[in-house]
């Protein structure tokens, strides 16, 4: 029995916990990995600039055949919409499931029933609760690789210049420093329990050298397997906001060096066959 037929999306999320009490799992979980509690693993894609009809599952012409595999084994949403165009507010209601008008700095910003500009700065704030809050208070490990693009920059990070040798000692320690301060970040706020390979923001926005300029799949995969293999009882969330197909070129990046990242290059290339 397939979950799509066993479950609505409201009822997968009330399994879960969102917003109301946990209720028990073993009639819903149909044919996905459960742990030895009964609790299901939660993957979380949000793919960047991609459309539904790219996918071979939606009848789309790329060749996306592990999509395609979860989609039919598992749940396939065909009226789920995004609650913005924009990059930032939608990943923001993605990870809090509240409207983007009702982030913090929204609601700072522009008085309450006059018009609001919603751009990216319905940034997340300490204090307000996500989806990973919610799953780790259940007992859920949480982790998170990718796009973050959901915080200010750290003042030292704003300081930084991209005009820094990242193969230097002092240029990878500023690059190892900035990403340091961004991981903790991203963890404080958002709830995670782990949190690497992380893309803070556009990766043109980052003051990296124009040479680190490309996005690493195999360092977000690599990374995403080390989180998930990291427990053995305790059930997993897992948030993936992949960067691209964003810009810059995505071709490009699957071409480039793969010791690239923006912590600086990587000793060894990931260990990972895409």
């Amino acid at each position: 029995m397939s979950l799509a037929k066993a479950t609505s999306r409201r009822d997968f999320l009330r399994t879960l916990g969102i917003g109301a009490a946990a209720i028990p799992l073993a009639s819903c979980v149909g044919g996905q990995q459960v742990t030895a509690g009964g609790a299901p693993n939660v993957v979380l894609l949000y793919l960047d600039d991609a459309t539904f009809t790219n996918l071979g599952c939606f009848g789309g012409p790329s060749a996306t055949p592990n999509i395609d595999k979860l989609a039919n084994e598992g749940m396939k949403f065909s009226r789920f919409y995004v609650s913005s165009a924009v990059c930032t507010p939608s990943r923001y209601s993605a990870i809090t499931g509240r409207l983007a008008s009702r982030a913090t700095g929204i609601e700072n910003e522009y008085p309450h029933g006059g018009p609001v500009r919603i751009t990216w700065n319905t940034t997340l704030t300490n204090g307000e609760q996500t989806l990973a809050h919610q799953l780790r208070n259940g007992g859920y490990r949480t982790g998170m690789v990718g796009k973050w693009h959901l915080s200010p920059h750290h003042p030292e990070t704003n300081k930084g210049r991209d005009d820094i040798d990242p193969r230097s000692r002092e240029g990878k320690k500023e690059l190892e420093d900035r990403y340091a301060q961004e991981q903790k970040t991203v963890m404080e706020t958002g709830g995670f329990d782990y949190a690497d390979a992380i893309y803070f923001n556009n990766i043109n926005g980052m003051r990296l050298p124009k040479e680190l300029r490309h996005h690493n799949v195999e360092w977000q995969l690599e990374k995403a397997i080390e989180f998930v293999g990291q427990g053995e009882n305790e059930p997993f969330f897992l948030y993936w906001p992949t960067p691209i197909i964003h810009g810059p070129n995505p071709f490009l990046s699957l071409e480039a060096d793969p010791r690239i990242t923006p912590k600086g290059y990587l000793d060894q290339p990931p260990n990972v066959d895409l």
